[in-house]
């Protein structure tokens, strides 16, 4: 599975990659067994919104979170 590509010396995700990322990510979140487990996770589905928005744009980030969560906030 290709995950990154590299563009002129930066290492950038591929959208696949990422996505699955953030789907494992909300998975680990809702099956948290504690709130210590529930903040790892949400911090990973952060910095994984901030690599799409960054990489992709805000509008892909917005959408990553959306489909995944439905527009909840966790």
């Amino acid at each position: 599975m290709r995950w990154c590509y590299h563009r002129e010396s930066e290492v950038i995700m591929d959208k696949k990659y990422i996505e699955n990322q953030y789907h494992l990510a909300v998975l680990d979140f809702q099956t948290a067994r504690s709130e210590e487990a529930q903040w790892e996770a949400r911090k990973t589905m952060a910095r994984l919104e901030q690599i799409a928005a960054q990489e992709y744009g805000f509008e892909y980030a917005d959408d990553l979170h959306e489909r995944e969560l439905g527009g909840k906030r966790v």
